[in-house]
């Protein structure tokens, strides 16, 4: 079931001045340090054909069985989306027992992974597990429960746990959309491209116009540097997904990678304005915030991407937004600001680290500031070891490099590029590495590629690696 909200005015995006995002509680960060942000994460498989349109982790649902007439009126935002789940949630919780039904923590699993998804709170995404735990222990032969914790378990990193749920639910039925959904996310997240490739065009046989699915095509179009492809399919999916009445948080993904796309391609008017719809369809949503904020930054406004990336981080201070805002505060020379924003991220660097955890944005910022090097390097390998995707082998290689062990960084640069996917900074990074090498003409290639794909993707790396570039060219002609 799905409600249409009218639409919201554009949010202010303009904090006060020297505003920072603060560094929270360490409980808080174990939370931030641990939750997912991916967007390919807030997309599971459809139900079958003769159910309700498909819904994802979708604000939807929540504002539906709290009050279905009211919402028509009013816009779908962050607020009204916490008020609807938490309200729905508080009820269920009241109403679980030892001899709950599997339906009832089905709905509870679901709207525990919708909040988690506006929050970014890794508490929420292992209630949401718990609860769904509970549900296939009830009811092991129920498919659509199993293939529902194969869906939460991508979202907390169980790529092994969700595969082997996906297995149950394909060898029963092997047609069963929902479980194919999640055995591809699982095999695309850990690099089994293969079997992911498989699974996709099983998926598109199936569904083939169904927002999900053509979202997931989007994106492996866009790994493989189908440009033109992705950005299609991206548009059809967002398109399907309007028609099915999608709103909030769940429709606003379907702009982001629209905006990724257009960033990532250079078309930076484009990408605003889908980072703005996405703001505007999601009010307060930290994913859309950031996006836009990193738009606004390749498009020159530099003040406007600090204001949105500041109000990101107020509300989630994930490490990747905090990396960005730090890096716009440097370019915009408020080393300050910078360090506020870059020390957050060691901190929760420094207690993912003692409990065993890391995200890649993590790695990723220390080897931007070279900062904690081996330590990336170690927490970049741990994790390649079990996900083998080309961003596991970027990121290995920028720590390398970083670590100034640019030789090793080599294979895994090049293991990065491998698809032809078309993202400026894995092009940047394997030149960088190529060039630390003296593999000049490979650097060059690859600095090129990255710059007339996208010629000011980051604030600091586009920089970077225009000045490399130049120093090539200029002892190729000397």
């Amino acid at each position: 079931m799905s409600t249409t909200a009218a639409p919201a005015p554009s949010p202010t995006l303009n904090p006060a001045p020297g505003r920072r995002p603060a560094v929270r509680s360490a409980v808080a960060v174990i939370a931030v340090a641990l939750s997912l942000t991916g967007i390919a994460y807030l997309v599971q498989g459809d139900p079958a054909p003769a159910a309700a349109p498909y819904d994802e982790f979708a604000l939807s649902d929540a504002q539906a069985v709290l009050a279905p007439a009211l919402l028509a009126d009013r816009v779908v935002g962050i607020p009204l989306a916490d008020e609807a789940t938490t309200a729905t949630i508080d009820r269920l919780v009241l109403q679980t027992t030892p001899t709950s039904s599997p339906g009832q923590l089905s709905l509870l699993g679901r709207l525990l992974l919708q909040r988690a998804a506006v929050t970014g709170d890794a508490g929420t995404y292992g209630r949401a597990v718990a609860a769904l735990d509970r549900a296939v222990a009830l009811a092991p032969d129920d498919l659509a429960v199993r293939a529902q914790r194969a869906s939460a378990r991508i979202t907390t990193h169980d790529f092994t746990g969700a595969a082997r749920d996906a297995a149950v639910v394909l060898a029963a039925n092997p047609d069963d959309v929902a479980g194919l959904g999640a055995a591809y996310d699982a095999a695309v997240e850990t690099g089994d491209y293969a079997r992911a490739e498989a699974t996709l065009q099983n998926l598109g046989r199936l569904a083939p116009d169904s927002a999900p699915v053509l979202f997931r095509r989007a994106r492996w179009a866009a790994l493989h540097g189908e440009r033109a492809t992705a950005a299609t399919l991206a548009a059809r999916a967002r398109a399907s997904a309007v028609a099915a009445g999608v709103v909030g948080t769940a429709r606003a993904t379907y702009d982001l990678v629209i905006g990724k796309l257009a960033l990532d391609e250079g078309r930076y008017p484009v990408a605003v304005a889908a980072y703005e719809a996405a703001v505007q369809t999601a009010p307060g949503w930290h994913a859309a915030l950031a996006g836009l904020g990193r738009a606004r930054a390749a498009s020159g406004d530099r003040v406007g991407a600090e204001a949105a990336l500041a109000m990101a981080a107020d509300a989630v201070p994930l490490p990747d937004t905090l990396s960005s805002l730090g890096d716009v505060r440097t370019a915009l020379g408020d080393d300050a600001g910078a360090a506020a924003a870059y020390g957050t991220v060691d901190v929760v660097g420094s207690i993912a680290a003692a409990q065993r955890t890391y995200t890649r944005a993590i790695v990723l910022s220390y080897a931007d500031r070279g900062t904690r090097t081996a330590q990336a390097v170690r927490a970049a390998r741990a994790e390649l070891a079990t996900r083998r995707d080309v961003y596991g082998n970027d990121a290995l290689a920028w720590a390398l490099l970083a670590d100034g062990r640019a030789r090793e960084a080599v294979p895994y640069a090049e293991a990065a590029v491998a698809l032809g996917t078309a993202d400026p900074r894995l092009l940047a990074h394997a030149g960088l590495v190529h060039a630390a090498v003296g593999h000049r003409v490979r650097a060059t290639d690859l600095l090129t590629a990255a710059l007339d794909l996208s010629p000011t993707f980051d604030p600091l790396l586009a920089p970077r690696a225009r000045t490399t570039l130049a120093e090539l060219t200029a002892g190729e002609t000397s």
